[in-house]
């Protein structure tokens, strides 16, 4: 939480209580007597809601609330909001960050050039440019439309699928099916939900092109990690860009870190200096609303 937005809160006469709220037995510890807590990934079940119960709000600092029971909440009384759109243009940039690194492979001149190893300049491929190639949006949420405007600058071909039919300001409507066939790039826009749990599967997969490449800058859970080592380890598809995983942190034994044609990243698809500010301003405001019995603008049970 920044600084400033923690100011807002005790300029308007509110006690912070700071923890880490590492566990949700470190939240509960961490949170007794609270009326409201603003957190990020810590799993909020019915044992929270239970052991506090002053609790009115639970503010997510970010734009995903998988980790809250909202159930739970609904049947303590305690209104759950989150921060839509507030880190869309630092997770976009970091999709398009890492699908140029893919293509360029600039990781691996990097490594090439810092590690003295020459083998692996000469023994590269050639990179490819982004400019006319195909890549596919699944889903259309406020991160894939400032993605979407991004390759259109990179006078990118942009096919999306998306659960409703919708007006688009530069990509095509199209079905998952066309999409996966067709796209030189996929990138995932979606939550983990029963319906696009491991959408991405080893049968949807086999339907990509050999050459294309699939990032993830969404959820871990959307992509069935079994399945695409193998379909990186064989060749069945080209690469990844992976910023979210199925466990975080990513564990050590996972094979995503020995593959040559990954890219991986630690969740930092929001954390810049100004999605932070961001976030964190949306929630605290959620607050002040909430706890002077205003209705939130963000409420998601």
């Amino acid at each position: 939480m920044p600084e400033a937005a923690i100011e807002i809160l005790t300029n308007n006469h509110f006690e912070v209580v700071r923890g880490r709220m590492a566990s949700t037995t470190s939240l509960i510890e961490e949170a007794k007597g609270v009326d409201a807590i603003i957190l990020n990934t810590t799993p909020v079940d019915a044992t929270v809601f239970a052991a506090l119960p002053t609790l009115k709000l639970v503010a997510r600092f970010g734009v995903g609330y998988d980790n809250i029971d909202l159930d739970a909440a609904t049947k303590a009384g305690v209104t759950v909001t989150n921060t839509p759109g507030a880190n869309a243009t630092s997770v976009a940039e970091l999709t398009l960050t890492l699908i140029l690194n893919l293509l360029t492979l600039t990781p691996r001149y990097n490594q090439a050039l810092k590690s003295q190893d020459n083998s692996l300049i000469a023994d590269a491929p050639f990179g490819l440019e982004l400019a006319h190639k195909t890549v596919g949006l699944i889903g259309y949420g406020h991160i894939a439309q400032e993605v979407e405007e991004r390759l259109h600058a990179f006078n990118a071909k942009i096919l999306i699928a998306n659960r409703t039919k919708r007006e688009f300001k530069y990509g095509e409507y199209v079905s998952l099916t066309r999409l996966v066939a067709e796209s030189d790039i996929i990138s995932i826009h979606v939550p983990d939900t029963p319906d696009t749990h491991q959408l991405v599967n080893a049968d949807l997969l086999k339907q990509m092109k050999p050459t294309a490449y699939i990032v993830n800058t969404a959820r871990g859970g959307v992509i069935d990690e079994s399945a695409l080592v193998k379909a990186l380890q064989s060749g069945e598809i080209a690469g990844a860009g992976l910023d979210v995983f199925a466990t975080e942190p990513l564990p050590l034994a996972s094979q995503l870190r020995d593959l040559p044609n990954t890219i991986i990243t630690p969740h930092i698809g929001a954390r810049t200096t100004e999605a932070a500010m961001n976030m964190a301003t949306m929630a605290v405001e959620e607050v002040i609303r909430v706890l002077s019995g205003r209705k939130p603008t963000a409420q998601v049970n």
